[in-house]
Parts: C-alpha cells; structure tokens; sequence
C-alpha cells in the first residue's frame, strides 16, 4: 500500500512538472516552503509546563541504573515505556538496534543493519524513538542503498517505510527523518532533480502521504508532539541560503522563520534549540515570541530538550561534564562525565545517558529525575 501510495505521488508531481506549475496544495508560503501562499497561524498554542519560573539552584534526583545484560550500548533513547539501544559500531554507525521495557526482562533486537545487494557496508547512522515506536534508517557511508524502518516496540513488528529502489537510488541524508510516536517525516531528494520531497507515515493508521515537494534541499527533520520543523537550503547569488520553517501537521501549510538556525538542533513544542561551534554557546528561540537569545549557555554544545518540562541538557566542552539547564532562565547543574559517555534524552521527567567507565560502550544505562518546574 505504501509503495502504490508512493508511485501514485510522484505520477501527479511528473504531471504537475510537465504542465509548468500546477498547484499540487501541499506547500508553504516562499521559495523553500513549497508552492501556495496561505500560511499557517505564526505562534503555537504556549505551554506554561515548558517555561520555568524558578531560577534558583538546579536539583538533580537519585541516580537509577537499568542494565542491559550483554548488550553494549553506544547510543540510548528513551521512550514512555523503555529504552531503545544502539551498539555494535562500524563505520557507518552501528549495526545492531536493541529495547529493554522499565518493566523488566532481557533486552531484545528490533533491527540490525545488513550488507547492501552489492556488498557494500551498512549501518545505522541515526534512529528515533518515540510513544510505542523506533524508527531507524540502515545505509552506506554515503546514505545509499538505504531503508528507512519503523519498529513498534511492544510487537517487534517492523515495517520499511521507503527505501532507495522505490525513490529511483536517491540518497537519504541521516538527519532527515524523524518520529515523535504519532507520525514519521523525512525528505527525499528526487531522482535526477533538484526536488526534495517530503513524505509523512500515521504510525497509528499505517498510511502515508505526501507533504510538500520543494525545489531545494531539505534536511535537519525534526518532530515533537505533532509540531515539524526542517531546513531548506538553495544557492543563490552564489552562496548556499538556509531557511527554517515550521509546520503543525494539524495545519495544512508550513511557515519560514526568520531565526538563522544551524549546528546541532532540539525542538520542542515551545523552544528551538542549537549550538554555535564558533562560539561554544547555545542558543535559545522561543517559538511564540520569535525571539532568539544568542549565547545563551557558554561552553555547550549538542543540546537534546525535554518535551514535558522546561530543560535542556548540553555538553560542556570545558569542563568535560553535561550540564542540565532551566529554560529559559539558563540555571545549570553538571553531572556525568561529557568526554566518554553517552547522552541520551529526556524523557517521562527524566535525563537518560550511557554512563563511564568504557570509551565506547557500556551495559548500563543511568537515569535521574528532573525538577517539576
């Protein structure tokens, strides 16, 4: 069903192209967005649960180790009922995709990468999870002869959402897809184009549509809670352009936003979030107000943000510690150790990392509560 759904699409976007300009009514409102003028309402509905009124000292809760038995983990992502894990690395990434639930038992596989037709190496160069569902993509080192795989987590059942034979060999950039348990977005380059598609998959209803096509390249996907954000880049005037834009899949266009957002990225359903590596600074964009704070956390880097409760965590390059941070007051406190171990989300009220002592890996998985507020 997914791939005629797909053919079906893109048959009406070579039509669209031949006859110079259809309107296909799924884009956004400038160059970068799509084709249509209508914009979507510019501020999202507030969150007070995501702005801290408190600025005082940051504490942290006891410490909570979950063990992974045998499984040695580089990467974590927590989910409402387990965490998703990541190990085995090569040189794409990692080959091996694992779940244990908070309730207990042994860690089980979800997915592991596979040699392409031809031989070459795959990996898992990035994956997400999110509500009942791990989503992965397995690739080359340069992003061909990719899958892109959805796992819901309490079945084992897996489904490829798109892969590069139906896309016409089309390489899948490793930052251009992304879940948050209801939804799955990712872009597409077309094939022999300068087109980029950008395609949605209802875990619920196990259907997908096409969103918008756009005559650029997209990357930087990102979802929290049913609110997209993605960058568009175009060369003109002889220099590459970038262009953010958000989009609340409830609404029927995206919007651009005047923000200049780069680096390493974390959305929430109030705040955008990115580093500066020029600077080592972290800066916050608070998305009802459209204003940025630059330099808002000195000596940080690779922010991940919490979806319940207003903090951040970032590494301090400094000191060679994470730091939890109170948006948007930038109270901190440090824990961990930044140089080795592994970050990995917040999430259910908790910050959740690949603790020391091993370099690469370890088999263990520590947690701590964060405040309320």
């Amino acid at each position: 069903m997914l791939m005629h759904t797909r053919r079906g699409w893109l048959a009406v976007l070579a039509l669209c192209l031949l006859v110079a300009g259809c309107d296909l009514g799924v884009g956004g409102g400038a160059v970068g967005g799509g084709n249509g003028p209508t914009p979507i309402p510019g501020t999202p509905t507030p969150n007070a649960a995501l702005v801290a009124t408190g600025t005082g000292t940051v504490t942290l809760g006891k410490t909570q180790e979950y063990r992974l038995g045998n499984f040695s983990a580089t990467a974590v992502v927590a989910t409402a009922k387990g965490l998703v894990v990541a190990g085995t690395p090569n040189a794409v990434g990692n080959t091996a995709l694992a779940y244990l639930p908070f309730t207990g038992g042994t860690v089980t596989a979800l997915g592991k990468a596979s040699p392409a037709s031809d031989g070459s190496v795959r990996g898992i160069p990035r994956f997400g999870a999110a509500g009942d569902w791990a989503v992965y993509a397995q690739a080359t080192i340069l992003g061909t002869a990719w899958q892109l795989v959805a796992v819901q987590l309490s079945t084992g059942m897996a489904t490829v959402l798109d892969d590069a034979t139906q896309e016409g060999g089309s390489a899948l950039l490793a930052t251009a897809f992304a879940t948050d348990g209801t939804d799955v977005v990712w872009a597409v380059p077309v094939a022999g184009q300068t087109t980029t598609l950008l395609h949605a998959y209802d875990l619920a209803t196990g259907t997908a549509r096409p969103l918008l096509s756009v005559p650029t390249n997209i990357s930087d996907v990102l979802l929290a809670n049913r609110l997209l954000y993605y960058r568009t880049a175009a060369f003109t005037g002889g220099q590459n352009v970038s262009t953010s834009w958000l989009w609340w899949l409830n609404q029927p266009k995206p919007q651009q936003i005047m923000a200049k957002v780069a680096g390493t990225i974390a959305l929430n359903s109030r705040y955008l979030v990115w580093d500066d590596a020029n600077t080592v600074t972290l800066t916050l964009y608070d998305l009802t107000t459209g204003q940025a704070t630059t330099q808002w956390i000195k000596n940080c880097t690779s922010p991940s943000i919490a979806w319940d409760r207003p903090y951040v965590v970032c590494g301090d390059d400094t000191a060679d510690v994470y730091r939890v941070v109170r948006t948007p007051a930038g109270t901190t406190a440090a824990f961990g150790a930044r140089a080795r171990g592994g970050l990995g989300n917040l999430a259910n009220g908790r910050v959740y990392w690949i603790p020391e002592p091993n370099v690469s890996a370890n088999t263990v998985v520590d947690a701590f509560d964060l405040p309320n507020s």
